[in-house]
């Protein structure tokens, strides 16, 4: 079974208006590194959820299931616990970054995926180098 293991870490710098993410996949085997900048994010949140939706799109089709490690407890618990809540009490549309969890849900029916928390800046290696590609992506192109 081909399982991507994905950890990824969003970044936002108010002054500029950009956003990055990094993600750290493991995938048969191998380790792929991925990185993007995008003006006018604004927040960390979104820039994550970007980087979320990112890794999905280019290592889902590759893998048969997912596992994604984020430290933002706010989108891993936003997909695992509240999700159905705000369905049910019909305020998806009063959701920030609404587009963005629209995205995952579309991502969720389609591929076969695991959300997983864990602390941020505890030392685990991956997660700091997803933190760190979202810093260095700051200083790159912005897409």
């Amino acid at each position: 079974m081909n399982i991507a293991t994905i950890y990824c870490d969003g970044s936002f710098n108010r002054q500029s208006g950009i956003g990055t993410y990094g993600a750290v996949v493991h995938l048969k085997g191998k380790t792929h590194e991925i990185s993007e900048a995008y003006e006018n994010v604004r927040s960390s949140a979104r820039a994550e959820m970007l980087g979320m939706i990112r890794s999905i799109e280019v290592f889902g089709p590759k893998s048969d299931r997912i596992k994604i490690y984020s430290d933002a407890k706010y989108i891993i618990d936003g997909i695992n616990i509240h999700w159905q809540k705000w369905v049910k009490a019909g305020t998806v549309d009063e959701l920030v970054n609404k587009d963005l969890w629209l995205t995952i849900q579309g991502l969720i029916k389609r591929y076969t995926i695991e959300w997983f928390w864990i602390k941020g800046h505890s030392g685990n290696p991956f997660n700091e180098r997803a933190d760190f590609l979202a810093k260095e992506a700051a200083v790159g192109s912005v897409w």
